[in-house]
């Protein structure tokens, strides 16, 4: 997830406006649902940390977090986040 990040942000040309959606997943849920279940419709399961760490390379726009407690398949947890941003 990580590498494709970075190809995105490289693709982007400053001034862009920039739009993310997406659930993700604290870490430590991901390694251990990763045990015990694939879900085969989204094989990436974003970590929180390495997608605001992303995101906060943009001027933020619009940005909210939704909690998806007991709807993310892999675990009970997980939030969806709605990104607006323009790279700088």
């Amino acid at each position: 997830m990580r590498k494709i990040l970075a190809n995105v942000w490289d693709l982007l040309v400053p001034g862009v406006i920039f739009i993310f959606h997406d659930k993700h997943f604290d870490h430590a849920e991901v390694a251990a649902g990763i045990e015990i279940s694939y879900d085969t419709g989204h094989p990436l399961r974003p970590d929180r940390r390495m997608v605001d760490a992303f995101l906060g390379r943009f001027v933020t726009v619009f940005s909210r977090y939704t909690t998806t407690t007991g709807e993310a398949k892999m675990t009970d947890t997980g939030d969806a986040i709605y990104f607006i941003g323009q790279k700088p």
